[in-house]
């Protein structure tokens, strides 16, 4: 899953034993369902704090789409959070994001636009190829300026790298680490590293009782996205999330270092299926 989708560091002392490095070739294993066509919505509200972050309140609302578009798949992200500081100030940011990306894996466009108190801040497009699975390629910014940045290879695209985790997860893997881009900085791949958490079998989705989620098993996943481009050792982003097997996010606790923001999903639905 990914920072737009759903969507974007751990402690820098994470254990990276048995990692399987960006490069290397998926072991062979169990394959992933195909990822579910679902709108999801999300109450999005302050977490934790830590001394000194300066925010005393947050709440805000998710509205994630998965589509299955036939020659591949379209995720849509829509983020509001009314935010309120230790002085009183209330601040209202808005970001939406949506991407498209080739069934294949090598292929991907992109559109990011950060608000605030309405107003655009920041616009971000661009497309993205692989020259084939595990190799090198290149993305393409459009916005804010045209840029040109080198992929290494073993990158993966955020679907792409959402399916890996789920095949990963279904085979035992305690650790993964991958490459991911997502188009939401203009700058190179993350390095993600997912440590997997317990499993949790159908039946355990709580007062949830959509198909979805209710029929479906689930992980633990901690996610933690480090920049490649800096020689900063701490993560950039942090996400711990409850992840189906049909890649639906049922839980995300998205921590930001001075604080933290727990999205708990409130209303579910799935989406046609495509006529290809």
């Amino acid at each position: 899953m990914a920072r737009g989708g759903i969507v974007v560091g751990m402690v820098a002392t994470l254990c990276l034993a048995g990692t399987v490095w960006a490069a290397d070739p998926v072991p062979p294993g169990p394959v992933a369902p195909d990822p579910a066509s679902h709108e999801a919505v999300y109450d999005v509200s302050l977490a934790t704090l830590r001394s000194g972050s300066g925010v005393v309140g947050a709440r805000g609302r998710m509205i994630y789409r998965f589509i299955d578009v036939c020659d591949g798949w379209t995720v849509e992200t829509h983020n509001s959070l009314d935010m309120v500081d230790d002085q009183g100030a209330q601040v209202a940011t808005g970001w939406h994001f949506v991407a498209w990306e080739s069934k294949d894996g090598l292929s991907y466009r992109f559109r990011v636009t950060s608000t605030r108190d309405g107003e655009t801040t920041e616009t971000i497009t661009g497309t993205a190829r692989l020259d084939g699975v595990g190799q090198t390629g290149e993305a393409r910014f459009e916005q804010p300026e045209p840029t040109t940045i080198p992929l290494p290879a073993g990158t993966l695209f955020p679907t792409r790298h959402a399916m890996v985790l789920v095949e990963r997860a279904m085979a035992g893997e305690r650790s993964v680490l991958r490459k991911v881009f997502d188009g939401t900085l203009v700058a190179p791949p993350f390095d993600v590293n997912m440590l997997l958490g317990r499993s949790l079998p159908v039946g355990t989705a709580g007062e949830n009782t959509d198909p979805l989620v209710a029929a479906t098993p689930s992980w633990r996943m901690h996610l933690a996205y480090f920049r490649t481009d800096t020689d900063d050792v701490t993560p950039f982003h942090e996400v711990g999330v409850r992840y189906h097997d049909n890649s639906v996010a049922e839980e995300v606790l998205q921590d930001y270092g001075a604080f933290s923001l727990t999205a708990r999903v409130r209303d579910l639905k799935a989406l046609p299926k495509p006529g290809c």
